[in-house]
C-alpha cells in the first residue's frame, strides 16, 4: 500500500539523515508545522498542495509575521520539499517556484546610547529587583566585551578560559556555524570572571568542564544544573523591563560590531573574525562610512575627473 506521506513525516525523514544542532532542527519543524496547519484548516492533504496554495499562505503569512520569519519558514520547507521530491515521497514539488519576499535593508538593532551603563547602575542599586545581580553584571560584561551569541555564553566552559594568555574558546558546540575559534580577553572581563571563578569555588568544587555562567548555583529561582537560554533570555527581558530599554544578548552582539565598525578605517577582518562570520558580506553591515569620509571621496573623484 502506497505511503501518504504528511510534511511532519516529511520532516522527520529529513531531519534523520542530516545532524543539526536544536535550534537548526527545531526551525524545520516550526515551518513544517505552520504550513501543516494552513494545509489541515482547508481540509486537503499535502498531496493537493500546489503553487498558488502556496502563494495564498505566502500573502496571509505577510499579514501576520514579519518577512524575515516568512523568509526563513520558506528556505527551510523548500529544503523539506525538495528532500521529499528527491526521495520519492511526493510526485512534485511545488514550493520551487514559490519566492523569498522582498526585506528592507535595515541596520542591525543595536543597544540604545546608554542602555548598557543604565543597566549596570540599576544592578547595582539597593532598588534592584533582580539577583544575584553581581552575577548578572557579570554576564553583561561577558556579552558586552565579547560580543558572542546568546547559546555561545551557555556553552562555554571553564576549560575554554586561559586567564594566562588571556584567550577564550567559543566552542563549535555554541556556534551557529558550527566552528571553533579563539578570542581575546580584555583585561576588563578577565577581572569579572576572576571574580566569578572564585565565588563559584565558595559554592561548589570548580571542574574545568563545568559552565562559566552558571546561575543555579547562585540563586535558588533558577531550576536545573546550568542556566539555559531561557534563563537567560527571561532575565535579560526582566532587566528591560526594570530600566525601560530593550537589553538583549542579540543588540549587545551587534552593538560590538557596529562600534568596531564605526572607528576610522575599521579592520573588517579582525571584526569577521571576532563575530565569527563565515563571509566577510555579513561583517558588511556593521561597516559605516561617515557622510564627510563620502563627500570627500566624491569630491576628490569630480575634481580627478574634470582635471581641477
Amino acid at each position: 500500500m502506497e505511503t501518504t506521506w504528511t510534511l511532519s513525516a516529511i520532516c522527520e525523514h529529513y531531519i534523520r539523515r542530516r545532524i543539526f544542532n536544536a535550534d537548526s532542527e527545531n526551525l524545520y519543524w516550526t515551518s513544517a508545522r505552520r504550513l501543516e496547519q494552513y494545509i489541515k484548516e482547508r481540509g486537503l492533504t499535502l498531496q493537493q498542495v500546489d503553487e498558488e496554495l502556496l502563494l495564498d499562505w505566502r500573502s496571509l503569512l505577510l499579514q501576520q509575521v514579519s518577512r524575515v520569519t516568512i523568509n526563513t519558514y520558506l528556505q527551510h520547507l523548500r529544503a523539506l520539499f525538495a528532500h521529499a521530491e528527491r526521495y520519492g515521497l511526493l510526485a512534485s514539488n511545488p514550493m520551487r517556484s514559490v519566492t523569498r519576499v522582498p526585506v528592507l535593508q535595515k541596520g542591525p538593532k543595536t543597544l540604545d546610547p546608554g542602555a548598557f551603563d543604565t543597566a549596570i547602575e540599576y544592578l547595582r542599586s539597593p532598588d534592584r529587583r533582580m539577583e544575584p545581580a553581581w552575577f548578572w553584571i557579570v554576564v553583561l560584561y561577558t556579552l558586552r566585551l565579547i560580543g558572542m551569541r546568546a547559546r555561545q555564553a551557555i556553552e562555554l566552559r571553564w576549560e575554554d578560559l586561559d586567564f594566562e594568555k588571556r584567550l577564550i574558546r567559543l566552542r563549535a558546540e555554541g556556534s551557529k556555524t558550527r566552528r571553533e575559534w579563539q578570542i581575546p580577553m580584555m583585561e576588563e572581563l578577565k577581572d569579572h570572571l576572576e571574580d566569578l571563578r572564585a565565588r563559584t569555588r565558595t559554592v561548589t568544587t570548580l571542574r574545568k568542564e563545568m559552565q562559566v555562567l552558571n546561575v543555579t548555583l547562585f540563586h535558588s529561582r533558577y531550576k536545573g544544573e546550568e542556566m539555559t537560554r531561557e534563563q537567560l533570555s527571561g532575565a535579560l527581558k526582566r532587566l528591560s523591563a526594570h530600566i525601560g530599554v530593550k537589553i538583549s544578548s542579540h543588540r549587545i552582539r551587534h552593538t560590538v560590531g557596529t562600534q568596531m565598525g564605526n572607528v576610522s578605517a575599521p579592520n573588517i577582518i579582525a571584526i569577521k573574525n571576532l563575530l565569527g562570520h563565515t563571509d566577510v558580506r555579513t561583517t558588511a553591515i556593521y561597516i559605516a562610512i561617515e557622510v564627510e569620509t563620502m563627500r570627500a571621496e566624491l569630491c576628490r573623484a569630480y575634481h580627478d575627473a574634470e582635471g581641477k
